[in-house]
């Protein structure tokens, strides 16, 4: 009941600010709009869905979100510079899908290549002398 209350205030708040834009012409900065009405749609769903059990898909979706972030920008960019209009949904679609490819395409190998480098050297130091291993303590990569 605590939590509802918290997005209830929040809630109440962002739709003030909202309220305040709509009146105030000298607060309508490029795109003051949009982010508020993500906040007002995204912190209910937020509030709702947090004690939801995980599942599989929101561990992959949780691996891509920051690749979402990141390549919606570029997209938008993209679009317009091709003079395409689109719908929110499909630069949300292909951030997402974008993102997929570039998690398990480009990240995950990169991750695995400094587990892998990482794990190397610190076999190597712990096989050194013990003079060696201070210096090993303090520069691990």
């Amino acid at each position: 009941r605590r939590t509802l209350v918290g997005v209830g205030l929040t809630w109440l708040f962002m739709l003030g600010l909202f309220l305040a834009l709509l009146v105030a012409p000298k607060l309508q900065a490029p795109f003051n709009f949009e982010v508020l009405e993500g906040l007002l749609i995204g912190l209910p769903v937020v509030a709702i869905t947090h004690r939801l059990p995980w599942t599989s898909i929101d561990r992959h979706l949780g691996n891509i979100s920051y690749g979402v972030f990141l390549h919606h920008f570029l997209l938008i960019w993209l679009f317009e510079a091709m003079h395409l209009a689109a719908p929110a949904y499909l630069y949300l679609l292909c951030s997402v899908g974008l993102s997929a490819l570039t998690y398990h395409f480009v990240e995950r190998p990169f991750v695995a290549l400094r587990h892998n480098l990482r794990q190397r050297y610190e076999s190597s130091c712990s096989a050194s002398h013990s003079q060696h291993n201070q210096h090993c303590a303090n520069t691990a990569p």
